[in-house]
């Protein structure tokens, strides 16, 4: 009787192991891209909606357009999944490529990988809009503000 509550015990702990050790994967995501790149820049402007998805991403960037050492390790990271390079943005997250920036597509393969984001990314996108919103706010009474405060000075400045 003995020997099978240590079997079971033995098992549950490899078990919990095994659980403790997916649960510390971190995410990561190498990203491949081009210094003048406009897709590549569209996606370096969605980056931070991604982190606030998932906290604890890891994000390596290699710009390989110029820099023959990135373009080497571009190659050698494609090929341990088995693919070529063929275009930037190049998004590796574990064993996916993503070529092109498709905000889906990674978030798909982000989910694939290291399961759902901490925080949907849709809430994340109408915080967004909501900040932008009152900061176009403010640069729009700013300005009046300023054209204003110029109209006032042009004013003053006839009646001298």
């Amino acid at each position: 009787m003995k020997f099978l509550q240590y079997t079971v015990l033995a098992i549950w702990g490899v078990f919990a192991m095994n659980l403790t050790v997916s649960a510390q994967q971190i995410p990561t995501m190498d990203f491949f891209h081009g210094q003048e790149c406009p897709h590549c820049q569209n996606q370096r402007k969605w980056l931070p909606t991604l982190r606030a998805a998932y906290p604890d991403i890891v994000i390596n960037e290699y710009e390989v357009w110029h820099d023959t050492e990135n373009q080497a390790l571009w190659a050698a990271r494609l090929a341990e999944i088995g693919e070529t390079p063929s275009g930037v943005p190049s998004n590796v997250i574990g064993d996916t490529l993503v070529t092109g920036f498709s905000p889906e597509r990674i978030l798909a393969a982000m989910e694939a990988t290291y399961g759902p984001p901490a925080v949907d990314v849709a809430t994340i996108e109408a915080t967004e809009a909501e900040e932008s919103k009152g900061l176009d706010l403010i640069l729009i009474l700013i300005v009046l503000g300023g054209i204003g405060l110029a109209g006032g000075i042009a004013f003053l400045g006839k009646k001298s």
